[in-house]
């Protein structure tokens, strides 16, 4: 396990997962990039176009994260360990939608719906 620092987690830390969410975990051996893009992907993309603005600088997620470090807790608050949890659940619902449009290929979930 490594420990770090509550000054190392910055918002950029969190921004940085946000964007890497739009991008795929590796191309296969001798993929070209302008290959048509998976509907997965599509739909990691979307996800990390319309939470991009919670996490600015004075966004809901650093107003959450302030509030958050002031209550009590059973256990020791760190905004790691609160950034984990929310990018945990963030993912899990991409795979919710992901399954979802797997399952209704005529009437997938829509961008304004998500």
């Amino acid at each position: 396990m490594i420990w770090l620092q509550q000054m190392i987690v910055t918002r950029e830390c969190a921004q940085n997962k946000t964007t890497r969410l739009q991008h795929p975990r590796c191309l296969r051996a001798g993929a070209k990039e302008e290959e048509e893009v998976s509907p997965g992907l599509l739909v990691q993309r979307d996800v990390a176009n319309i939470m991009q603005p919670y996490f600015a600088p004075d966004g809901l997620v650093t107003k959450c994260l302030d509030f958050a470090a002031d209550l009590d807790h059973v256990m020791d608050f760190t905004r790691l360990r609160a950034l984990g949890s929310l990018f945990s659940m963030l993912n899990q619902n991409v795979r919710n939608v992901i399954v979802y449009n797997n399952n209704h290929p005529d009437f997938p979930m829509q961008v304004r719906t998500m």
